[in-house]
């Protein structure tokens, strides 16, 4: 679905302010140079308690240069799911990712496949229904999301 970084700074705004903005803008390819890799876990924000409904946005931290596969983002809403929708990363510089369409999996999860190269660094995971984002007091409200990365294999 092609990923991309497009300039967007935060603007001294909330961070949910800066997710919604997102949504609007159009995917700008990052380029394609996919590394001889490996697929590993690079975050994960979740667990297996009962859920609510509300995530906010979600901070994570890439340690390295990453390739990524795939942006997964749980959308339980009471067991009816949701359809799925856009998920995008704001880099701390303020550079938008994505946003990216995602793909419904088992009526629940939405899959979007970046595809696209993240510096390391810090990013917030944004989701265009943080309504029905869901979300636990084990991640302190923030919406449940985790990716796969591509590891450079002898980098």
């Amino acid at each position: 679905l092609g990923g991309g970084g497009s300039s967007g700074g935060s603007g001294g705004g909330s961070v949910a302010a800066s997710c919604s903005s997102v949504f609007s803008r159009s995917v700008v390819s990052s380029g394609s140079d996919r590394p001889n890799a490996t697929a590993v876990s690079v975050f994960k924000v979740g667990n297996d308690a009962g859920v609510s409904n509300g995530g906010t946005p979600t901070t994570v931290s890439l340690n390295k240069d990453t390739w990524m596969v795939d942006l997964w983002t749980y959308h339980w809403n009471n067991g009816r799911g949701q359809p799925a929708g856009k998920t995008a990363m704001i880099a701390a510089d303020g550079t938008v990712y994505g946003p990216w369409q995602t793909e419904l999996v088992n009526g629940v999860y939405w899959v979007a496949k970046p595809q696209t190269w993240l510096k390391a660094g810090s990013y917030t995971v944004c989701d265009s229904d943080p309504s029905t984002w869901a979300q636990n007091s084990g991640t302190s409200g923030q919406g449940m999301a985790w990716a796969t990365r591509i590891e450079s294999v002898g980098a």
